[in-house]
């Protein structure tokens, strides 16, 4: 759906994001962006959600610059923005949650940063509630770093702990890599269905020789977590990610020793 006019027939930008009971935050997002990016760029929306395709067509239908791709189910966050970027027609990927909209500075600035002669992932800054989110960068997360993150549960003080270093990661909320070095990567690990996908991204890039940079320039805000049907669903999906992540890079006996302190962590709550 959606044929290109001439003139975004060789963008500079292609953006991606996906559609999970998420259309009105799709249009609101898109309603942020400055008209000089969107002058520049195109905008592919992997529809995962059936149920919203005819929303999808009468907000975005019309629209040449605007692309909705069908991918015929729930295939999960991963999935859905390989299928984006495969179809993608720049060399410039951005990639944006449908929750995000941009809040403050300069777009294309940031853009112009990121299209340097380095071979980076970039990130904007992510806010939430005029704050910035604590969980957007990091360093290496490892079995030894989840444990201490439970021990001392501090947003503030794991969000000033990350700003003393360059990140290791970044959230897969809002970020640009170049389509070459995506594919050299392998894109991302359609294992993940949601959560963690970023983390691992950001991994395989630093082994691929890519930095991971973090940019002041424009500022996203991000509601997070719109599209969940409960609570424990969402948890439930971050912890099988948590695991297949710890598994792959630390092997299966980290896995059972999380998963052992988390069934100790549920029964003292429900105990007390």
């Amino acid at each position: 759906m959606g044929t290109f006019s001439a003139k975004h027939e060789t963008p500079r930008f292609s953006l991606i994001t996906v559609n999970f009971q998420s259309a009105f935050f799709i249009s609101r997002m898109v309603r942020s962006l400055p008209a000089s990016f969107v002058a520049e760029a195109e905008i592919l929306i992997v529809n995962n959600d059936p149920s919203e395709t005819a929303v999808l067509t009468r907000l975005f239908g019309r629209l040449g610059r605007i692309r909705v791709i069908d991918a015929g189910g729930n295939i999960g966050f991963g999935a859905a923005c390989n299928r984006g970027a495969r179809e993608a027609h720049a060399e410039a990927l951005l990639f944006l949650n449908p929750d995000t909209r941009f809040v403050a500075g300069s777009l294309l600035g940031w853009a112009a940063e990121f299209t340097s002669d380095q071979r980076l992932i970039s990130a904007p800054v992510v806010t939430h509630d005029r704050h910035e989110e604590a969980w957007n960068n990091g360093r290496t997360i490892s079995p030894v770093s989840i444990l201490l993150q439970n021990i001392f549960p501090s947003d503030c003080f794991w969000s000033w702990y990350a700003g003393l270093f360059s990140p290791d990661w970044v959230s897969g909320a809002a970020f640009m890599i170049r389509r070459s070095d995506f594919v050299e990567v392998g894109g991302f690990d359609e294992r993940f269905f949601l959560y963690y996908e970023d983390v691992d991204l950001c991994r395989r890039a630093q082994q691929a020789g890519l930095s991971i940079h973090k940019s002041r320039r424009a500022v996203f805000d991000h509601q997070g977590g719109l599209s969940h049907i409960s609570r424990s669903s969402q948890k439930q999906a971050y912890f099988c990610s948590q695991d297949l992540y710890i598994g792959t890079y630390y092997g299966q006996r980290w896995v059972r020793i999380l998963r052992l302190l988390r069934a100790l962590r549920s029964s003292f709550a429900l105990s007390v």
